[in-house]
């Protein structure tokens, strides 16, 4: 072993990993637990600094053998990972998501999956939650962290190295001062891009380069504890509805440097904690597991098209360490017996030649889809159903930070020589629009829908939903009389008391006023459910599983209860496409036609359905 071996720093590796395995598996049970990839900067910062400075102050300092065994170090287990993964994507995937695997492992290959997963989304949202490469954009950040700093501490140290501590701290509150910034502009750039990671990396390099504590081992022994301390509370209190990272990763960041610079020497409780033997293990194979954890995931929730369940959770917990143990074993601890003056830089060209050509190959082929029958075909290629839906100019999407951004001249205008319909809500009110247009001909139909908000009045939320509300209900709707009012939304029990205040405050402004319950939905989109089901054979049993009966039935209870009270009419969308007697729910329109493109968002053919009820039992003569 290493006399600069730390066995801490190997257990905080064992938190970080099994932070990040149980926030995958279930969110629920630690909200915060991707801040698990923060504490891995900071370890990495660390590292790296102390090796690159001892070899500068020795004057043997290699920028050529510093590439090379970072090269043996990742190599070898991600490219196997990622052939592993490609070959899992054939076999399991719909094309239009192994299309988008591909773009994913070309980007992957040329170590840039992070810019390609910001350009997409943001890290929580839904649809990049089926690509088994979305774990690769903190390897990139590393990897580009990689390429990038040794030259900068090189240039710093050759002509500035009284100062460099003091620049690298600059750096590091650059970073911190540019990703607090860039959430109010662009979160997905502050959570993806290196610049705003870079704050992790230099708590770790002036760890590395602070002189060695002369504290007492009882202040040390604090230390430790406050700052593990602090990253629990991340794991637990931080979660994807906080905006992150900005000044708030300062906790799991400050958390991690404090255990390390107290830890050294190991002579403190929190250090002989981090390493007990399970602690070790678990931060051994930290790489390899991160690897093969998310493809592993992804693979059981698209097979079975469910979330994980039950004990399921703690069967695919196993798995995807049995297959971290095996990747460790076989390819991640061999690789690292590579000497040094093999062609590595070769090998590693090698590898990302193969990943673009096989990325390449999906992207060329639509995802292979010549594996699957034309009616498979046909369903599934509602999964792009928002790409080719037009737009609407009356709803604020969940990209728009600014409420001002809707016109309301051009979107609640009022016709004097015909009936007027004002349809309110958040995008499952949008869904409705285009039914509702053609289903009304003769009407003038306004339109105020934000995605993400409910219309309800005076309820919390972001600060895009509630200046939305603020317009809308104060400043535009008092000013115009309707003849109806048709309120929707993706409602949540908990939101229910808000409903009552809502409708009379509307009463004054419309002749009649209708609430739209929801919709049924299920655990991955319904295209997807559909085409699976029927290229496995299941007789529908899929889609059975993945379906949330019982809550939207709850839900729409409820709801129905709420609005009763106020004397407005109700309409069940759920009871519409669903039989509470026999649990099923019409899943098609028409041949190969889905009611709904993802978990419950309706395509017009779907809509119409449901606003062809709601007009037979509330409209007529419209």
């Amino acid at each position: 072993m290493r006399d600069d071996f730390r066995l801490d720093i190997q257990g905080l590796r064992a938190f970080a990993i099994l932070a990040v395995l149980i926030f995958h598996i279930d969110a629920t049970k630690l909200p915060g637990g991707y801040i698990g990839v923060d504490i891995f900067f900071v370890i990495s910062g660390f590292l790296i600094t102390g090796h690159i400075y001892r070899d500068l102050v020795a004057r043997s300092f290699s920028f050529a053998q510093f590439y090379r065994r970072r090269i043996r170090r990742l190599f070898p287990a991600l490219f196997v990972t990622l052939i592993a993964t490609a070959i899992g994507v054939y076999f399991i995937y719909l094309p239009q998501d192994a299309r988008v695997f591909g773009e994913a492992l070309i980007s992957t290959s040329i170590y840039a999956s992070n810019i390609y997963f910001y350009t997409q989304s943001d890290y929580f949202d839904a649809k990049l939650h089926t690509n088994p490469l979305l774990h690769t954009w903190s390897l990139s950040v590393e990897e580009q962290f990689y390429i990038l700093f040794p030259v900068v501490l090189f240039v710093v140290y050759k002509y500035a190295s009284a100062r460099l501590a003091l620049i690298l701290a600059a750096i590091g509150i650059a970073s911190f001062a540019a990703s607090e910034i860039m959430l109010r502009l662009d979160q997905s750039a502050a959570f993806f891009m290196m610049p705003t990671r870079l704050g992790q990396f230099m708590a770790g390099a002036i760890i590395a380069l602070a002189p060695a504590t002369t504290l007492s081992r009882k202040i040390r022994e604090g230390l430790s504890w406050l700052g593990l301390g602090m990253l629990g509370a991340s794991v637990i209190f931080i979660s994807g509805k906080i905006p992150f990272p900005g000044l708030i990763a300062l906790i799991p960041t400050i958390g991690a440097a404090m255990v390390i610079y107290a830890g050294k020497p190991q002579d403190l409780i929190a250090s002989r904690l981090l390493s007990l033997w399970p602690a070790q293990f678990f931060g051994k194979i930290s790489y390899s597991l991160y690897l093969w954890h998310w493809p592993i995931i992804l693979f059981y929730k698209y097979h079975f098209a469910s979330e994980i369940r039950g004990v399921e959770k703690i069967t695919v917990g196993i798995v995807c360490i049995v297959a971290g143990y095996l990747s460790y074993i076989l390819v991640e601890k061999p690789g690292l017996k590579i000497s040094l003056d093999r062609p590595v830089f070769r090998a590693a060209a090698l590898c990302s030649v193969i990943g673009i050509i096989t990325g390449a190959a999906f992207t060329m082929t639509d995802g292979f889809k010549n594996r699957f029958s034309a009616d498979e075909i046909a369903i599934s290629s509602y999964l792009d159903y928002i790409l080719k839906r037009p737009p609407s100019v009356c709803t604020i999407s969940s990209q728009t930070s600014d409420a001002e951004a809707f016109d309301a001249k051009k979107c609640l205008a009022i016709a004097k020589d015909k009936k007027n319909i004002l349809l309110l809500g958040d995008s499952h009110a949008d869904h409705l629009s285009p039914a509702i247009h053609e289903l009304f001909p003769d009407v003038q139909v306004s339109q105020a829908t934000s995605s993400g908000c409910r219309p309800l009045l005076d309820s919390p939320g972001e600060k895009i939903c509630v200046d939305f509300r603020e317009k809308v209900f104060r400043e535009m709707i008092p000013g115009n009389h309707y003849d109806a009012i048709i309120v929707s939304g993706r409602w949540r029990d908990i939101e229910a008391p808000y409903v009552a205040a809502t409708i009379e405050f509307l009463k004054p402004h419309a002749d009649m006023i209708v609430v739209s319950g929801p919709v049924i939905e299920y655990s991955a989109s319904l295209p997807k459910l559909m085409a699976l089901s029927l290229h496995h054979n299941d007789g529908g049993a899929s889609i059975d599983k993945a379906r949330k009966f019982d809550k939207i039935r709850e839900t729409d209870r409820i709801m129905e209860e709420e609005v009763k009270k106020t004397g407005v009419h109700y309409f069940s969308p759920f009871k519409t496409l669903c039989d509470e007697e026999t649990r099923t729910c019409r899943t098609s329109a028409g041949q190969n036609v889905p009611v709904q493109f993802d978990y419950g968002h309706m395509t017009k053919d779907g809509a119409v359905i449901v606003v062809e009820r709601m007009k037979v039992q509330y409209f007529q003569g419209y």
